[in-house]
């Protein structure tokens, strides 16, 4: 592997980190006031959104960016899986679908998050603002099946084929039930938190583990010096 190729497969293992780093960092962008349940009086959810309106513009925006890190991860998560379960394993071809509607869902998520705040910067009916904030509210339910089978399908797969450390393929399991069974119960924020470490940790793995499977370049030939250049 070049030395191009190598920096390329470090970006990749090193975008599931930079998916959760945007997040939390659009997460912890706090609106102004605490926000009101959506069947809170007119003026109350009206006074809300007035004053917050690039808050929700800015959080939109780095969700946006988040997600496509995300795509990035699973593209590569993708083929770590293939490489130790085949390229006919259907856990990697779960994990990747289920990897996919979840950025499809964020990207879903990231634009009303934008529309809903040009419609309030831009002073349209606050029936407009209201709805998109009805239509956000309880969004992460929708997230839970597809990020359970992601996180699912790629413990599966590290438990069968070794495609992780086993202490990590099990720590993905619970993980997963709790994003299922939390759309079931309307907990699904409880799973989805868990996940984010998850990602961390798993991005982490791929990153020491590929890097050991690389051998070092021979700087005494020229072949070796070419990897690097």
């Amino acid at each position: 592997m070049s030395g191009r190729d190598l920096i390329w497969d470090r970006l990749g293992a090193l975008s599931g980190i930079v998916f959760v780093t945007l997040f939390i960092i659009g997460t912890s962008l706090s609106p102004d006031g605490d926000p009101p349940s959506p069947g809170a009086e007119p003026a109350v959810l009206a006074n809300f959104l007035a004053g917050n309106g690039d808050v929700f513009g800015r959080q939109a925006s780095l969700l946006l960016a988040a997600t496509f890190f995300l795509i990035c991860f699973v593209s590569y998560l993708r083929r770590h899986l293939q490489r130790h379960g085949g390229e006919n394993d259907w856990l990697a071809s779960a994990a990747y679908a289920g990897g996919l509607i979840a950025a499809g869902l964020f990207l879903v998520m990231g634009s009303l998050g934008v529309a809903q705040g040009v419609a309030i910067n831009e002073g349209v009916d606050i029936q407009v603002s209201s709805t998109l904030y009805v239509l956000t509210w309880d969004f992460i339910d929708a997230i839970g099946p597809p990020m359970g089978l992601l996180i699912g399908a790629t413990s599966v797969a590290g438990i069968r084929y070794g495609a992780f450390p086993g202490w990590v393929s099990w720590t993905g399991v619970p993980i997963a039930v709790a994003l299922v069974a939390g759309t079931i119960l309307s907990i699904t924020w409880f799973g989805f938190v868990l996940s984010l470490p998850w990602f961390v940790l798993v991005s982490s793995v791929l990153l020491v583990r590929n890097r050991k499977d690389i051998p070092a370049p021979d700087l005494r030939t020229a072949e070796g010096i070419a990897q690097i250049i």
